[in-house]
């Protein structure tokens, strides 16, 4: 009776031992697959990141050349939260040497126009020698524009246009891509 029992109770460890071999593949499946269920239901469950409205700045300098059209060289760009309060600049301009930056869609349609004085002939307001306040216009060979937008959500790329005399913004200065 005492080697049935030690028999029976070397059969049921090895049982157990073969069985604990067989469930820990399928237990490390399921923990596994778990895992990714989880993390799946996590990015779809999660709450969107809140968009809101963002500024645009955009830098860029003004080289005087010998034809009509100024050299342009991109600066730089940031892009961060907020609204943009003065909206003077959506005015259009057609004096000759303004800009007109557009805002374009990835379809290039037009979204939206800000206009900016020529940056190489800026007028300055001085103090003259009367003690009276005077306006001058310099014709400068270099400058630098700093452009401050609301960035519209769509917008892929924005475009700067030179004014020409006839007040239309026909020539291209320069494209930037935004991400």
């Amino acid at each position: 009776m005492r080697v049935l029992i030690d028999c029976s109770e070397n059969i049921c460890k090895m049982m157990t031992s073969n069985i604990h071999l067989r469930l820990l593949p399928i237990v490390f499946l399921t923990t596994l697959l778990s895992c990714f269920a989880f993390d799946l239901t996590a990015q779809t469950v999660s709450p969107k990141e809140e968009q809101g409205p963002k500024l645009l700045f955009l830098n860029y300098s003004f080289i005087k050349t010998d034809t009509s059209v100024p050299e342009v060289n991109f600066l730089g760009k940031t892009i961060t939260k907020g609204r943009r309060k003065d909206h003077s600049n959506k005015v259009p301009l057609n004096s000759p040497g303004a800009i007109r930056c557009v805002q374009y869609d990835k379809f290039h349609k037009e979204l939206e126009s800000t206009y900016f004085e020529n940056p190489l002939k800026p007028i300055v307001e001085y103090l003259n020698d009367d003690g009276a306040f005077e306006k001058r216009q310099l014709d400068l060979d270099k400058a630098e524009l700093a452009i401050k937008l609301q960035l519209n959500e769509n917008t892929t790329t924005i475009d700067l246009f030179l004014i020409d005399i006839f007040g239309n913004a026909t020539t291209k200065l320069i494209t930037n891509t935004i991400p």
